[in-house]
């Protein structure tokens, strides 16, 4: 944008939230550059934000040639934090949908909508890839289990078609083995008749 163009209210309103949550983190005090890092904006976007706080009549500011900020909030500030500082990981959100904000459920803090929805888009696509490779997993177990089932099954049809062919061979010996035996008991019954 250039320096004669408007800026857009809710663009206005976005960088004027980012400020008032550093301002409450920072208690009030704290630098521009810090306010810069913090919210990531750049010098215009905080000084427009700081400006917009105070004609909203939300906090007095005094900004300094030095870029010191000393401000005190005239309402109380929008999202109260706990006293203790643990370093909340934000799993819960919640949405404005009027304001165009999204805050942390568990400590407050306004949170970047982008960031909130990288978040959510990396989550779900590391999800998706630790389920892919666990599907992955599962079908090379399951493919090896097939494979070892059917080497079991194969293995027990050769030995099925070994006992068959063994079976076929015995009763092949067997009928040879009665029909030596019937040579025999007629060979003997004749010697019995021709001795006779």
């Amino acid at each position: 944008m250039s320096a004669g163009t408007e800026i857009p209210r809710d663009t206005l309103e976005r960088w004027a939230l980012a400020v008032h949550a550093w301002l409450c983190d920072a208690e009030g005090v704290g630098v521009v550059a810090e306010a810069m890092v913090a919210t990531k904006m750049d010098r215009r976007a905080v000084m427009a934000g700081i400006q917009l706080l105070r004609d909203e009549a939300l906090w007095v500011i005094e900004v300094d040639e030095r870029g010191m900020i000393s401000a005190s909030a005239v309402t109380e500030p929008m999202f109260t934090k706990p006293e203790y500082r643990v370093r909340c990981m934000h799993r819960s959100t919640s949405i404005d949908g009027r304001q165009r904000i999204v805050s942390c459920n568990a400590c407050g803090d306004l949170l970047d909508p982008f960031d909130v929805l990288n978040e959510i888009a990396n989550a779900g696509q590391l999800r998706w890839i630790v389920g892919s490779e666990m599907s992955r997993r599962e079908a090379e177990q399951r493919a090896a289990q097939l494979a070892k089932v059917k080497r079991e099954e194969d293995n027990a049809k050769a030995r099925v078609r070994t006992a068959r062919d063994r079976a076929t061979e015995l009763e092949a010996r067997v009928r040879q083995l009665q029909a030596e035996v019937e040579g025999l008991e007629r060979l003997a019954g004749a010697r019995e008749a021709g001795a006779a």
